[in-house]
């Protein structure tokens, strides 16, 4: 939205096109609603999330401005870059409304903010990736322009390692050989299972009315949030968890005392979770079958007395 008033402002078509603008931002403001709904009943979790990876302590560093450039080269390709920086510059020489132009105001537009939080905070590689899209039009049409001989090596050499680069996802999306610490997919195996513990163990736990889930880390809320039949929240209690969303879901302080069923896999951390409960009734182990990389233990502790 602000890519296209920023477009409209530098080409001087803003008044030609204001009708049509106003109607933009009706359609903004229509589609990003339930973002805003949302928002009103979650105790604002996005805009409190991005506020704090937004605004880190700490000077400024070009540590991580490098790792950012590192991992858009690696997630888009290289050639395929070397193709979007001159398409990208070419076209910002000659002011004028047309496609490309636009195509050139909406990528820079859309990147240049997550360039800007770099210098003061990691940027997840992921994070700018929609960013990318009109950059792919434009690089499209510059390999066009191109001569013939030197178009066809270049596309020949972008097709061959866009297929290498989707064949090794899919056959480690289908076998995780890499370590766990290098893969989130095989990071992820076993949650499905153990959700269905989690669920056969809550629904023979007695007073559900003051009964809530909780874990200790977001990665393993959201995953059980997501297999848990039902698709119960999961709450974490920790404020040291202060820049993981789970942490403003304050939803927990509706059980006052109440109980939990507490989801983890090492032991240190439960004792975390000892001040905020009265008393600890029972531990049950789960264990979990990943084959072929053996198996995953998991403990799951019931408190009572929420303080």
């Amino acid at each position: 939205y602000i890519a296209m008033f920023l477009f409209m402002l530098i080409t001087g078509n803003f008044r030609r096109y204001l009708k049509g603008f106003l109607f933009l931002t009706l359609f903004t403001l229509l589609f990003t609603s339930p973002l805003i709904y949302w928002n009103f009943t979650h105790d604002m979790a996005t805009f409190k999330y991005l506020l704090v990876r937004g605004a880190p302590a700490g000077g400024f560093t070009l540590k991580f401005f490098g790792e950012l450039l590192a991992s858009q080269v690696g997630l888009i390709g290289i050639l395929s870059v070397a193709l979007m920086l001159p398409a990208l510059t070419a076209v910002l020489k000659k002011r004028e409304w047309s496609l490309d132009y636009a195509y050139t105001t909406l990528t820079w537009a859309c990147l240049l903010p997550f360039f800007l939080l770099s210098i003061k905070s990691r940027v997840e590689a992921n994070w700018p990736a929609f960013a990318f899209l009109p950059a792919f039009f434009l690089a499209s049409g510059y390999l066009s322009r191109l001569e013939n001989p030197l178009r066809g090596r270049i596309t020949t050499a972008v097709l061959c390692l866009g297929v290498i680069t989707a064949l090794i996802g899919h056959i480690l999306a289908a076998n995780p050989i890499l370590p766990e610490k290098m893969n989130p997919l095989r990071k992820s195996m076993g949650y499905k299972e153990l959700a269905q513990k989690v669920h056969e163990i809550y629904n023979k736990t007695p007073d559900k009315d003051l009964l809530f889930l909780s874990s200790r880390h977001y990665q393993t809320a959201s995953l059980l949030s997501f297999y848990t039949p039902g698709q119960p929240e999961y709450y974490i209690l920790l404020t040291h968890e202060s820049n993981k969303n789970y942490r403003f879901w304050k939803g927990y302080k509706n059980f006052k005392d109440g109980a939990t069923l507490f989801v983890y896999s090492e032991p240190w951390e439960t004792w975390d979770m000892e001040k905020f409960f009265a008393s600890r009734v029972s531990t049950e182990q789960v264990t979990v079958e990943t084959p072929p990389y053996g198996v995953k233990r998991f403990c799951i502790d019931y408190f009572k007395g929420l303080k």
